[in-house]
């Protein structure tokens, strides 16, 4: 096994903003970026509101890409691409002063191009639809797309790969490409995850299963995890892409560090495709797997960027499997949730969290979990109410947990 592997650039798109500077800010100021859809008509929806990026990406993305680029890539894909752009730039990298061979690309989604396969079919027929579909529309809409289109207009040809294992594709991505820089298969990757599921088919499909807030009159309320008054989670559209490198890699090149990735844990629940086990003992399971392969003992974790949805069982049973893992200390842990002030990215949530843990540690502040108004009995820890908290932050955990039963814990640390 090589040695120490760090996150060395950051780029991330969010409701909050575009690029790490914004969202860092803005997630620091307790900010929302939820609101009323404007990508499409929701009036006939239980649910009218959601994360959007911010309007000036398209022309951004225009601005910084070719039109052939723009003309094969779904929204998604393109998320990934400026977020990889942005993280390169974070990062100080020149590509051209790298061998290209010895770089990975393992990026994570849940819908893929699902919004722009409904886009092609929403107003006409189904027939018409199929006679007029673009030549290229497959290599749009697959979930691989946004992992083949990074390698491929950056010219990296170590390994790439997409994965799709829900809301925890982006971390599981990144547990990838840390394993690729361990085992010496390469000396770097790009790594993380992208998703635009603001679509009809995503909302109704929530709204069905009654797992979304219907919070219409305060959108930017509505996502409220841990707060005994949430309601269900808020979808929202973002990209979060990090760089991975060897400790030898940043030396070798005089790269700044965020923070260093010490291990994961990784579990499958087997238990229910939607509901976590009772008093979240997989996902207690999971975070304690994280700390052995970490070498790190629950006492020594500081934050925890929690998982966080905002619904009723999701955050009952994360709060009983934190305080399984570190007992006593679960008191002493500042906890929080990005979700409260972006909404759910799903398969890109894992990642955008990531992002903003490894800025926790490498700023020693902790961002809030926002529109925490009424505490809960069985959700009783310190979840960073409302207002970011300067502390020191020298091991955090981060975590995602998936439909499907899909678990992973990060642990983060001072590099």
């Amino acid at each position: 096994m090589s040695g120490e592997v760090y996150i060395t650039g950051v780029g991330l798109i969010t409701a909050l903003g575009i690029g790490k500077e914004e969202n860092w800010r803005k997630a620091c100021e307790g900010r929302s970026g939820v609101g009323l859809i404007k990508r499409f008509d929701a009036s006939d929806f239980y649910t009218r509101f959601g994360g959007e990026i911010p309007d000036g990406f398209d022309a951004l993305f225009a601005e910084r890409f070719p039109k052939r680029v723009g003309r094969h890539t779904a929204l998604f894909t393109q998320l990934c691409l400026a977020s990889t752009a942005f993280a390169l730039e974070d990062g100080g990298l020149n590509l051209e002063d790298e061998d290209r061979e010895e770089i990975g690309v393992s990026i994570g989604t849940g819908a893929g191009g699902l919004s722009y396969w409904e886009s092609k079919f929403m107003n006409s027929g189904y027939r018409e639809s199929l006679r007029a579909l673009e030549s290229l529309a497959i290599i749009k809409y697959m979930s691989n797309a946004a992992a083949a289109m990074t390698s491929l207009y950056y010219g990296l040809e170590g390994p790439s790969v997409g994965i799709a294992l829900s809301c925890a594709s982006g971390a599981q991505s990144i547990c990838q490409a840390y394993d690729w820089i361990k085992l010496g298969r390469v000396q770097m990757a790009i790594a993380g995850g992208a998703e635009a599921v603001l679509c009809r088919a995503m909302l109704s499909s929530f709204n069905k299963l009654q797992a979304l807030s219907e919070r219409n009159s305060a959108p930017e309320k509505a996502s409220r995890p841990f707060d005994r008054e949430r309601d269900g989670f808020v979808l929202g559209d973002g990209a979060g892409v990090l760089i991975l490198e060897s400790a030898e890699h940043c030396r070798k090149r005089d790269g700044r560090p965020y923070a260093r990735i010490c291990g994961y844990g990784a579990t499958t629940e087997a238990h229910h495709m939607m509901h976590p086990a009772e008093n979240g003992t997989k996902m207690a399971r999971t975070m304690v797997r994280a700390l052995r392969d970490a070498s790190m003992a629950p006492e020594a974790v500081d934050y925890i960027n929690a998982h966080g949805t905002s619904t009723k069982l999701n955050d009952q049973c994360e709060t009983a499997a934190i305080k399984q893992v570190f007992s006593e200390h679960a008191r002493e842990l500042s906890v929080g949730s990005t979700k409260s002030m972006i909404g759910h990215t799903i398969g890109a949530a894992g990642a955008i969290e990531l992002a903003i843990t490894a800025l926790s540690v490498a700023n020693d502040v902790v961002t809030p979990t926002i529109n925490y108004e009424y505490p809960d009995e069985e959700c009783d820890l310190d979840y960073t109410p409302n207002v970011a908290r300067p502390r020191p932050v020298r091991v955090a955990l981060s975590n995602s947990f998936g439909f499907g039963g899909h678990n992973c814990s990060i642990v983060l640390a001072k590099p």
